[in-house]
């Protein structure tokens, strides 16, 4: 439960400055979209899910699945300080390294998503 908490907080801190047409671009902008995407469907499975009256553990176990997927918890690990530098206003532009985890993150999640739906 933590690593999905973890994983909706930067997603929260990195879209609070509104979402972007998504791209493979490294900069802020770009992750800030692709992680506002991945929240909203992350949000929308849940919901679907608990109409569909899937208990909470098991929707919880599904979004740890889903976060594992992505090994969020070991990219979010490798790159702390730089995601702590990247808060709203900043100016702080993410390194390749990042942008490439992230988006490999972020595919891996989405395929996950994807075979659950």
């Amino acid at each position: 439960m933590k690593k999905i908490a973890l994983f909706l907080s930067l997603a929260a801190a990195l879209t609070t400055q509104g979402a972007f047409a998504q791209s493979q671009a490294c900069s802020s902008e770009a992750l800030m979209a692709a992680n506002q995407n991945v929240y909203d469907q992350l949000e929308a499975y849940a919901a679907n899910q608990m109409q569909q009256g899937k208990t909470a553990e098991d929707l919880t176990a599904d979004m740890e699945a889903i976060t594992s997927a992505g090994n969020v918890q070991d990219v979010l690990g490798r790159h702390q300080e730089e995601l702590e530098m990247m808060e709203p206003g900043s100016g702080h532009e993410p390194s390749q390294a990042l942008c490439d985890d992230m988006y490999a993150m972020i595919d891996d999640m989405q395929a996950e998503l994807d075979a659950r739906q």
